[in-house]
This record gives structure tokens, sequence and C-alpha cells, in this order.
């Protein structure tokens, strides 16, 4: 009865992905530059011609282990590359646990003696390569994320300056601004930063923003003037505006030609790729909702999980500023089911201020215990067509969603 049961019971891994071996193919493919040591492409191209030359019944059963008996020599021929370049194909994918080489003494493999190219090590860490599979992707969203999230810095960090410069500001703050800002990586080298120095160059970059934002506000205050200096949301971008003091255009370039500073950021209106502003309005630095409502009142709006974005930047949300509600709202897109890139696309179409606060509804409404919001996606894109033709009400759905924040806070 032993053994009876040991020969029923399973000896090799099955293949259970769906879409089968060609499933099987594009998963090592979408990890092969993370694998260590990592096989190079035409040994991956090699993997594929060995898997074809296998019997399908093989990778589902689990008494039978995937085995291709084809010669070495023969399938280089075939391929029309040398036998030498085959084996070292073979040797790569071995290296990295994908195949496990049972030859005779000759090389040689035949059916009958057991020998061949056999891929139970490929099967039994097919797990292990669907994490891997994972955890890249989720690295490449937050990778995408963050960068979005420099680009908004940025944008915000150029017009504080650009007020900071029309105002009159000391030219000795402005100019330790611009100089931060001139040693930020380009938008095209974000691309090469591994994540967790990315993450640390955006927290420094929005960090950087408020400084400037709070030079705006001093400023303000030690003028007695009012705050005044927020532009209008449909104002042209490539207009030329006007540089006071000693701090002209030039310091962005630092003083230095263009084409000798490329470390350095752009002159204004002459941005990265990947950061363009055009047809991007010029971000406010007051916005009219916070304005009326306080932020505190506007804190206490948004959903448990923005707020906990928002208290990332400061204790007190009497002091959070447009730019910080901005920075939330953007944080909350992935959790929206959208994708980072939409920002900057529906920021051509509504001022940043407006799109934080479809956010900012569209998230709190999601938990509405009478009408919850399913598709947040749906819901978005809903209220930025309301936008386009003129009917979006966000005054009537702040008020609404106050009413029923008063009426929980009632029981």
């Amino acid at each position: 009865m032993t053994r009876l049961a040991a020969r029923a019971a399973p000896l090799f891994p099955i293949l259970t992905l769906p879409g089968g071996r060609s499933a099987l193919l594009d998963l090592v493919r979408a990890v092969r530059h993370l694998l260590r040591p990592a096989p190079c492409a035409g040994a991956i191209h090699a993997l594929a011609d060995m898997i074809a030359a296998t019997r399908p019944s093989d990778w589902t059963d689990p008494k039978a282990e995937p085995c291709c008996y084809m010669d070495a020599v023969e399938i280089a021929r075939a391929r029309g590359i040398p036998a030498s370049t085959w084996r070292r194909y073979e040797a790569q994918l071995a290296a990295a646990r994908l195949i496990e080489r049972r030859t005779a003494a000759n090389g040689a493999r035949s059916r009958w003696i057991g020998t061949g190219i056999f891929f139970g090590p490929l099967l039994a860490q097919v797990g292990d390569l669907l994490a891997i599979r994972e955890q890249a992707e989720a690295e490449r969203r937050a990778h995408a994320h963050l960068r979005g999230a420099r680009s908004i810095a940025r944008r915000h960090l150029r017009h504080a300056i650009e007020v900071l410069i029309e105002r009159g500001a000391a030219s000795e703050a402005v100019q330790a601004l611009v100089a931060q800002h001139n040693a930020w990586p380009s938008a095209e080298a974000l691309h090469r930063i591994p994540l967790v120095e990315l993450r640390r160059h955006v927290e420094e970059a929005e960090a950087l923003c408020r400084k400037a934002l709070v030079l705006i506000e001093s400023h303000e205050k030690s003028s007695d003037g009012p705050l005044s200096f927020e532009r209008s949301h449909i104002q042209d971008t490539t207009q030329d505006h006007k540089k006071s003091g000693t701090a002209g255009v030039d310091m962005w370039g630092t003083g230095k030609p263009v084409q000798d500073n490329s470390s350095a950021a752009p002159p204004v209106g002459s941005v990265g790729r990947e950061e363009k502003n055009e047809g991007v309005p010029n971000p406010a630095v007051k916005g009219k909702f916070i304005d009326r409502l306080g932020p505190q009142r506007l804190f206490e709006l948004a959903s448990a999980e923005m707020q906990q974005d928002l208290l990332r930047h400061g204790s007190d949300p009497s002091e959070l500023t447009l730019f910080d509600f901005i920075c939330a709202a953007y944080d909350r897109f992935p959790h929206l089911g959208l994708r980072p890139r939409l920002w900057e696309e529906w920021a051509q179409l509504m001022s940043e201020e407006e799109l934080m606060l479809c956010t900012l509804i569209t998230d709190a409404r999601r938990s509405d215990p009478e009408t919850p919001v399913i598709s947040p996606g749906g819901y978005m894109r809903g209220m930025v067509r309301a936008c386009q033709l003129g009917t979006l009400n966000l005054t009537g759905s702040l008020i609404g969603l106050n009413e029923r924040r008063l009426a929980e806070e009632r029981t």
C-alpha cells in the first residue's frame, strides 16, 4: 500500500499558468533581466526553441518531467548558429536554474537513457518568478508615480520663484532656490535613478517647494501686501514674465550659456520632455476654494487615507497649503485606479486646484454610506468631461460632502 501511494503521488510540479507554455515564456522574458545570473536574449530564444520541442502533455502530467531530447548540434544547425554558441546559451539557462542538463559523457541526449534538457527547475520556481514580476511591476508603477510627483513639484517651484522675483523678494534667497532647482536631475535622468533615491529626491523637491511658498508668505506679510500674486489658471503660459531687481531670466541659467549648463534646468518655457508645460496652466499659489473653506475644513472633508497623506507634511491641518492638497490628491491617483500620466493630461483641461478637488471628492465619496462611488476612475472621467462642458459644479459637490460630514459628526 505504501508503494502504491508513493507511485500515485505527484513526482514533478506541473504547469498551471493560464495560457500554458506561451504564458510561461512570457513570464521568463518579463523577469529575465532580474535573474541572477541573467541569461542573454539569445538564451531566452533558445529556451523557447527547446520548450517547443517538448511534449505538451508532459507539462501537465505530474508523473512526467518536460524534456527536450534534441541534440545541441542538431538544434544549433536548425537555428543557423554555431554549436558552441548554443551550448553557451544552455549554460546560462542552467546557471539561472531554468533548465537542468542531463547528458551522456559524449553530450548525447536520448529518451531511452533519460538524458536531455529537463525543465523541472523552471516549473519549481514559477511561483518565485511570478513574485519577481509582481514586485518589478509594482516598482515600475511607483517609479512612474514619483516621476509625476517630481514634475508637479518642479512646476510649482518654478512658478513660486517667478512670483518671488516679481514681488522683489530678497535676491539671495531666490538665488539659493534657483541653484537648488538647477541641481535637480533632468526628466530623462529620472528614469535611470533607483527607486529609493528617486523617492528621496522627490521628498527633497517637495520640501524645497514648500520652502519657497513660506518665503512668499513671509514676503507678503513683511510688505503688508495682500496675497494677490495668484495668476489666472487660463493665462497663456508662453507669455514673457518681467523680472525685477538683479534676478532676471538669466537666474535660471546661473549666468552660463544653455549649452554649457546641461545639468541645470532649462530656462522658463523650455522644460524637459517629461515635464513639459505646454498647455498646462501656471499653478496657483493660493486656491480660492481653500480661501473660502479654509484648509482645516477642506482637510476634514477628505477621506481618512488622504488625511494621512496630508499629515505627512505637518501636524496642523490649518497650515496646509494648496500645494500640500495637490500632492496628496496626486498620491491618491493609484488608489483610484488612475495612471500618473492622467494628472498631466487633465491639468491641461482644468486648473490643478479643480483637479485636486475632483480627486478629493471622488476619493471621499467612495465610502458614502448611501451612494458610494463604485468606479472611481469612471467618476473622475465624468467630472473631467463635465468641466469641459462647463457643467462641473464643485461648489455643490463640496456642499454635499460637507453636509455628509456634519451628519457624521452629529452621530
